[in-house]
């Protein structure tokens, strides 16, 4: 069980405006696809943006606006989808409520983004511990600590003795 994640849970939002396209006659054959130049242009990055967006999101979680926070880090992330101060935001966020598969998802975006970050591992250790893959979370801890982490090796004991009980069932 993580020692040092906060434990503010938070409330869902999607944070996603879902949009319907109408299509007209044309472009409706199977296989074509429309014509919008703007399509098919890599989106620009805009990490001063995305970083104002998770200052806002950090000030909402003080107040505890967690739905606040998760739209902002998520505005963050359409920003700068590599946002590394979103990601670890909204991992924690999700953690924290006990959604533990999107955190997941979000701490690995985030060791892909920073490989040598030891917290991140603990971060991603930590989900992984909690959706009981037990072996991924020891993968990351040790991880860690071969970075420097000084919590790292009492999890790993941790996830020994849980996985020793574990195999003898």
């Amino acid at each position: 069980v993580p020692q040092d994640m906060p434990e503010e849970p938070g409330e869902t939002t999607d944070g996603v405006e879902a949009t319907t396209a109408a299509t007209d006659d044309s472009a409706a054959e199977v296989g074509e696809r429309p014509e919008d130049p703007d399509l098919l242009k890599p989106r620009a990055v805009d990490r001063k943006g995305a970083a104002a967006l998770v200052v806002q999101a950090r000030a909402a979680l003080d107040r505890g606006e967690r739905s606040a926070a998760e739209t902002l880090f998520t505005r963050a992330l359409a920003l700068d989808s590599n946002h590394r101060a979103a990601l670890e935001g909204l991992a924690e966020l999700y953690y924290n409520r006990g959604d533990y598969s999107e955190a997941v998802d979000f701490a690995k975006r985030l060791v892909r983004a920073a490989p040598r970050d030891p917290e991140y591992r603990i971060l991603l250790g930590d989900a992984y511990y909690k959706v009981l893959r037990l072996a991924d979370a020891r993968d990351q801890y040790t991880r860690a600590l071969e970075l420097g982490h000084v919590s790292a090796d009492a999890r790993i004991r941790k996830v020994d003795a849980r996985l020793g009980q574990g195999d003898s069932g």
